[in-house]
């Protein structure tokens, strides 16, 4: 039996390597989609729809079919005709490809820095081949079919954890899924930030508003220093050993200043800060005492306490030090001395016992930002003299054990006084200074002595001053009788005259007479009787009574 079938196949499609327009592979792989009552024998393709050109091809049918296609680098249309066991052709279908087997091309440029503190870079590809439509990216060096991605202008790409040297490499493919080359970029990664710390090498608080800046640091290659947090005022700076930093906002306060140490990677570190006293104001209230004030001082070496005070009301950084002089041009370049109020301090020389003059001491304060105070002085009287004096008796006889004693002294600062028995000044008790004194005798008839010693407010102390003394006698004269005549012309106790001699008789003792006293009555009152000197006897005397009798 025969088979009669005059129906044609139907080809309803063809595509070309799964439905693409680009081919990189002469041996294309057609799908076909049909349809008959009986089989399918074979297909003619060819590039021509006469298919009579030289590249035509009869095919066994099956649902992919191969075709090697002659023509590179040009669109191409390739034509699909179906023909049945019957010898029935089907209708002709055609696909259009284009052939391209060229890889593309094109020069990645890295858009971020090649030293980075970040593990996303950016990359771009110019210039660049105009089909490139996918690419990929890793640092295996071995591209993955799966890992493609649609090139839109751009390439981000996060590396791979740690730091140093990073090789990426990239691939581009074209829509016919040629893939270039790799190209190779290197980004180094380094995502540790620097360290450091900064110092200020002027005082806590200073005069000056030019810095000088300490800076030490571990991996930094620049560093910004500012007056603000945010450094919007800083600039930045190669790092090294020093730095003048000239402050922003010179006038007199506390200042902040912040520091941060950055690598080329702009990896920083925290901001550091230290702060400073800005004080451009001198000391205002000062004031220097000797010994609380004292006028006078007897210290053998000189050793005095001298009393200081200042005050910072203005610049604030406070009181810290003191510059002290005996001399007055040398006190600015004295070394300075921690200020206390009160201080030890010795005085110029000339210096120990004889010396009496004026001693000046000169002060400079500074406060901590080492602003000087104007010079102040303070003076003390250096008093290494003694006192001088004398005594003296009332009297140079007497025959009262307790005499009146007289004391003078010719210095005014002379306080105290020690009186003792005999010339030597041994014993007695220091007192104090009086003008008068009873000063009881022993009861040794005979001549006595009382020495004197002084003593000042500083205790200065004399030597044995010159002894005063006095005769004690409690015997009195003794005449055996005294004989008084007038004239001499007349009878013994006759006279006509009222001017009388006096005259001890012989045999009296008269020696140790200091004084007679005449009278005309018994009781030697007044105004008949009078005082004679025992030495000018005989004595004339005038009667008081010149009546006769």
């Amino acid at each position: 039996f025969i088979t009669l079938d005059q129906t044609s196949p139907e080809l309803y499609y063809v595509q070309i390597n799964d439905g693409g327009y680009f081919a990189n592979d002469p041996d294309l792989q057609l799908q076909i989609s049909a349809w008959d009552e009986n089989p399918i024998a074979y297909a003619l393709i060819d590039t021509e729809p006469t298919f009579s050109s030289m590249a035509s091809a009869v095919e066994p049918y099956s649902g992919n079919l191969f075709y090697n296609l002659p023509l590179q680098g040009r669109e191409s249309t390739i034509y699909v005709q179906l023909f049945d066991i019957a010898g029935n052709p089907s209708n002709v279908t055609s696909q259009v490809v284009y052939l391209d087997t060229t890889s593309p091309t094109g020069t990645v440029v890295l858009d971020s820095p090649r030293l980075t503190n970040s593990r996303d870079v950016q990359m771009y590809v110019w210039p660049i081949s105009s089909d490139v439509v996918e690419y990929q990216v890793n640092e295996a060096g071995v591209p993955s079919s799966t890992a493609w991605q649609v090139y839109d202008g751009s390439i981000s790409y996060t590396l791979v954890a740690g730091d140093g040297p990073h090789t990426l490499y990239v691939w581009l493919r074209d829509w016919a899924k040629n893939e270039s080359v790799a190209y190779p970029v290197t980004v180094t990664l380094d995502t540790t930030p620097p360290t450091g710390g900064f110092g200020l090498l002027e005082r806590p608080a200073t005069n000056v508003t030019t810095l000088t800046v300490s800076l030490v640091s571990s991996g930094a290659d620049y560093a910004y220093i500012a007056e603000d947090v945010g450094f919007s005022t800083g600039t930045s700076f190669a790092v090294t050993a020093t730095t003048e930093y000239t402050l922003d906002d010179p006038s007199d306060g506390l200042k902040t200043i912040y520091v941060k140490y950055c690598d080329l990677a702009s990896n920083c570190t925290p901001t550091l800060q230290q702060s400073i006293e800005i004080d451009t104001q001198a000391p205002q209230v000062v004031d220097l005492q000797i010994n609380g004030g004292a006028a006078r001082t007897a210290d053998p070496a000189g050793n005095v306490t001298l009393n200081l005070f200042a005050l910072d009301t203005t610049g604030g950084s406070g009181i810290v030090g003191v510059r002290l002089s005996n001399v007055a041009s040398a006190v600015t370049s004295a070394a300075p001395l921690p200020y206390e109020q009160a201080k030890a301090w010795t005085l110029a020389g000339p210096l120990g016992n004889g010396v009496d003059e004026v001693k000046t001491v000169w002060a400079i304060y500074h406060d901590a930002a080492d602003n000087l105070s104007d010079p102040i002085s303070a003076t003390i009287q250096y008093d290494r003299v003694a006192p001088t004096g004398g005594l003296y008796f009332n009297d140079t006889v007497t025959n009262d054990t307790l005499a009146i004693l007289n004391i003078y002294s010719n210095d005014a600062d002379a306080v105290e006084m020690k009186l003792s028995y005999g010339s030597t000044c041994a014993g007695g008790s220091w007192t104090g200074l009086t003008d008068t004194t009873v000063w009881a005798l022993s009861n040794l008839d005979g001549e006595q002595f009382v020495s004197l010693q002084l003593r000042d407010d500083l205790g200065n102390t004399s030597t044995c001053q010159t002894p005063a003394s006095i005769t004690l006698d409690t015997g009195g004269p003794s005449p055996a009788a005294f004989a008084v005549t007038g004239n001499t012309t007349a009878q013994p106790g006759y006279t006509n005259q009222v001017t009388l001699t006096i005259w001890a008789v012989a045999g009296g003792d008269i020696s140790n007479c200091s004084y007679a006293e005449i009278a005309e009555d018994l009781s030697f009152l007044n105004p008949i009787s009078s005082t004679a000197d025992c030495t000018s006897f005989p004595y004339l005397y005038e009667l008081a009574n010149q009546s006769d009798g």
